[in-house]
């Protein structure tokens, strides 16, 4: 997604996060009307967590950039997963998932054990 960190977005994160979550948009049409509400639900509550992991870590609200939904950093996460995800890679004190490869790796890595897509010691690749 990111062509191995060459382009991880272009689009100031606060604003993504905010069109989404107060300006989603609507198709008009009546069967997607309760998907569009959870989206706008799930953007307006990343939203709130970018506030809080800006606080958390230091972080300058206004010079984030990332996927115009709002995801960031070399592995494209969303603040809620940043958040609970993220992790020290490099032992420097910080989490960082923009320039840092230790710290991104790591977190990467961290997410798939957690959400159980990944088991150490497993096959990486499938003999053909």
């Amino acid at each position: 997604e990111t062509s191995y960190g060459a382009n991880t977005g272009r689009y100031r994160v606060l604003d993504a996060l905010y069109t989404l979550a107060f300006n989603y948009p609507r198709s008009g049409d009546p069967a997607k009307a309760e998907r569009e509400l959870r989206r706008e639900r799930f953007f307006r509550d990343e939203l709130a967590q970018l506030f809080a992991l800006c606080q958390e870590e230091g972080l300058d609200i206004t010079g984030l950039t990332g996927s115009y939904a709002g995801a960031m950093g070399l592995g494209q996460f969303m603040p809620s997963s940043y958040r609970q995800y993220a992790v020290d890679g490099d032992g420097d004190g910080h989490r960082n998932l923009f320039d840092d490869y230790d710290d991104a790796f790591a977190s990467i890595a961290n997410y798939f054990v957690a959400k159980g897509g990944w088991v150490r010691g497993g096959q990486i690749a499938v003999p053909a």
